[in-house]
């Protein structure tokens, strides 16, 4: 049984009716917004929060560490979440571990990553069968670097850092096993030392990588982390992995139907190409197949596949934060239609990967809309509309397909918590957001009762959510029942005045049941509420009611 109960609270006061500046919380929710609940999980924070429309907390779960950096609510109610944790080296986006929680906030499985050599960062996937997908640091010797065709100029006192992909199956509560990896020094090109390994033409090569592609300027030996993955998506139709790379300016798609030997040549698989690049989009220059002015992306995040059965699936969709473009610094949401031919992807020769445009692009009302130098992202939602995050902002906005706003939220967690409202909040990023469907599979069988907006001393407003199952009753009488006295302190009574008995499940504002009984027909019920805890709560009725009680204890 799909069972999902979640309320609409009509507020006394609107906004308007407070003389002061709102500075977070939810700015608009139109009825052209996808009903559903937000995950948000602030870079200055240890707890993730989950809210509706109207931005009340759903549920929350709370780590001992700060995010490193996505979070995921996952079909069952789990929580995936990366986690920050200390090494010996790290870069933006460092991770480290993984954690698992159950909706209930009970840490049910754990993993680290995080030595000398390697350090996962950033992003993370979830596959169909339980599996992870991570993306990891590889920290390689500078002699093995070298040999590898490096500039030895170009290595700084931190080394050179690669990228390696790891499919974890968890086990038990901290354990993991690796089934499959796919590292990128396997596929690399250089043309400064023939002497070295890797050497040829780099624009013959557009399925490998350049070691010494650099997008700075100088003799600055530049961050050790020179390739800096940041996204990573899994395509289960394709069996192929998508991932993002903001200091090459590129996306990149590589099969992943290999077994772990043949992702280490350029051979096998369904594409037979091995572990070669299947595609690249963003910056031909990178392959020396283009200019600078062929340049597309420019430092962007979380390309991902749209879902199948959602407008323009199986299209990549990636928030493109627009740092070093060549007039004025924008961001913008980009959907590419790469040219797929089986599981190939079609190149002319000496041509770049096709499309030479996006087949969708937002920037807002003007290019100078919203902009975010880092983090960030977006998601197709199941109404059509999209739902974007941009992080450096701490703003999450939706809209429609005509590029209407519709939903529009600023983030009120800051380094020391929550901000109260009328504060203007700082250090309020976020790496990304999802919103998901009341009818997504983690709610069902969940009552998903509204508990307090994030902020402190949040205003009163009228924010009502649309389209949803069952409305909360603000009046304390309803047409069979009658609840007295509402607020109460020792006791609260209930009066059946119907002509049938009536089961009822009283709520606390996370879900949890509280009191369940059954009153026969034309009669009361009297509940000792004395060591209560102070707060609303929800009784839900047989007869389809539901009826907020709050207790002032």
């Amino acid at each position: 049984m799909n069972r999902i109960i979640s309320f609409i609270v009509f507020g006394l006061l609107s906004l308007s009716a407070v003389g002061q500046d709102q500075t977070v919380g939810v700015f608009l929710n139109t009825p052209e917004a996808e009903n559903g609940y937000t995950l948000i999980a602030p870079t200055a924070s240890r707890t993730t929060y989950l809210i509706d429309n109207c931005g009340n907390v759903i549920n929350t779960w709370q780590s001992d560490y700060l995010p490193g950096m996505v979070a995921y609510l996952l079909d069952d109610g789990r929580l995936l979440r990366a986690c920050k944790k200390a090494a010996s080296f790290s870069s933006g986006g460092s991770g480290g571990r993984i954690e698992m929680y159950n909706w209930d906030d009970q840490l049910i499985w754990s993993y680290d990553i995080a030595d000398d050599v390697q350090h996962q960062h950033h992003d993370l996937a979830i596959m169909p069968n339980g599996n992870i997908l991570a993306i990891v640091w590889d920290r390689r010797p500078d002699m093995e670097v070298i040999q590898a065709g490096r500039d030895p100029n170009s290595i700084g006192s931190s080394g050179v850092w690669y990228e390696k992909i790891l499919e974890l199956s968890p086990i038990g509560t901290d354990s993991a096993e690796i089934v499959w990896e796919w590292y990128l020094f396997d596929h690399l090109v250089q043309d400064f030392d023939s002497t070295k390994n890797n050497y040829g033409v780099i624009k013959d090569s557009p399925h490998r990588m350049d070691i010494n592609y650099r997008n700075y300027f100088g003799t600055n030996p530049g961050p050790g982390d020179w390739f800096h993955m940041n996204a990573i998506d899994y395509n289960p139709e394709l069996d192929q992995i998508v991932f993002s790379s903001r200091s090459t300016n590129e996306i990149y798609i590589i099969d992943h139907s290999t077994t772990t030997q043949e992702a280490a040549s350029s051979s096998g698989g369904q594409a037979g190409m091995g572990g070669d690049f299947l595609y690249r989009w963003g910056n031909p220059e990178a392959y020396q197949r283009g200019t600078p002015i062929g340049q597309k992306l420019f430092g962007q995040h979380d390309a991902q596949w749209i879902d199948e059965g959602l407008k323009d699936a199986g299209k990549i969709m990636v928030f493109n934060n627009g740092i070093g473009r060549p007039s004025v610094d924008y961001s913008s949401i980009e959907i590419i239609d790469p040219p797929l031919d089986g599981f190939n992807y079609s190149l002319a020769e000496e041509e770049s990967f096709l499309p030479l445009e996006s087949s969708w692009t937002f920037t807002g009302e003007n290019e100078t809309a919203f902009f975010s130098t880092r983090v960030s992202g977006a998601s197709r939602l199941a109404n059509g509309n999209t739902l974007i995050c941009s992080g450096n902002e701490g703003r999450i906005f939706e809209v429609d397909s005509t590029g209407n706003l519709v939903w529009d939220f600023i983030n009120p967690v800051i380094n020391f918590g929550p901000v109260s409202q009328g504060q203007v909040p700082s250090t309020n990023d976020m790496f990304r957001a999802y919103k998901y469907s009341p009818d997504y599979p983690a709610f069902e069988d969940r009552i998903l009762f509204p508990g307090p907006k994030i902020e402190n001393n949040p205003w009163p407003d009228s924010c009502v959510i649309y389209d949803n199952t069952v409305r909360v009753q603000e009046n304390i009488l309803n047409e069979n029942v009658q609840v007295y006295p509402n607020p109460a302190r020792s006791f609260v009574t209930l009066e059946n005045n119907s002509s049938h008995a009536l089961q009822v499940n009283i709520f606390n504002t996370m879900g949890s049941l509280q009191s369940s009984f059954e009153m026969d027909a034309n009669h009361t019920k009297s509940i000792d509420v004395f060591n209560w805890n102070k707060g609303i709560y929800f009784a839900s009725l047989s007869n389809g009611q539901t009826i907020k009680l709050i207790i002032a204890n």
